[in-house]
């Protein structure tokens, strides 16, 4: 019993006729590329003042970027509650 005619297996050799090599980016020997943030810091080769400051500067920028996360949430949430403040009470 052939299944629909040998669709089945025209669809195999179609496929195996028309695989191609397929290209990795790793392929090139280009894996490093330099970053768009700024210079890459190895912190493996630091020593402990570097280390520390390394550390206290990162949480520096996270606690910036916290803050402004912060400020832009408040400032969104008082628009909401004012809107619905103003639905319901004031109209």
């Amino acid at each position: 019993m052939a299944f629909f005619g040998g669709a089945v297996q025209a669809m195999i050799t179609s496929l195996k006729n028309n695989k191609r090599e397929r290209k990795s980016r790793f392929d090139d020997g280009q894996v490093y590329k330099p970053g768009t943030y700024g210079k890459f810091e190895d912190h493996k080769k630091f020593t402990p003042a570097q280390m520390e400051a390394f550390t206290k500067k990162v949480k520096e920028a996270r606690r910036k970027l916290f803050l402004k996360q912060l400020f832009v949430f408040s400032v969104i949430f008082s628009v909401i509650l004012g809107f619905f403040y103003y639905m319901m009470f004031v109209r």
